[in-house]
């Protein structure tokens, strides 16, 4: 699982048991990332096999990098790799080739000192 930070979007993982699913919900106990427990208004979680919403709030004030979260169980827990992606650098819009600047100001350069050579050979 992937988010990027800044982004706000809550991050949803579904934990489905192999054998009686519908008991995932009535044994969950709590969930953490990298060892520490998710604080309550970090995540939300609903039946439905188990619903693991992490808020995207709480996920802002992670790092980047790969994190594993766990979500325990009375009778186990289940491990999930969550890759933060660091906050896009936003576009300027500056999309001004500084070359082609570059060779105008030297051609504009040349053109007047091409001019002032023309009228010191006029002078003479």
């Amino acid at each position: 699982m992937e988010y990027t930070q800044g982004s706000g979007v809550n991050t949803v993982i579904t934990v489905k048991r192999t054998v009686n699913d519908s008991m995932a919900w009535p044994n969950y106990t709590y969930s953490t990332i990298d060892g520490g427990r998710i604080p309550d208004e970090g995540h939300k979680a609903d039946k439905g096999s188990l619903v693991l919403t992490l808020m995207g709030k709480y996920l802002d004030t992670l790092s980047p990098g790969s994190h594993t979260v766990q979500v325990s169980f009375t009778d186990g827990s289940a491990d999930v790799t969550l890759n933060i992606k660091p906050k896009p650098v936003p576009k300027t819009g500056d999309k001004a080739n500084p070359l082609l600047w570059l060779a105008m100001i030297l051609l504009g350069l040349a053109g007047i000192c091409a001019n002032a050579a023309k009228r010191q050979k006029k002078q003479r």
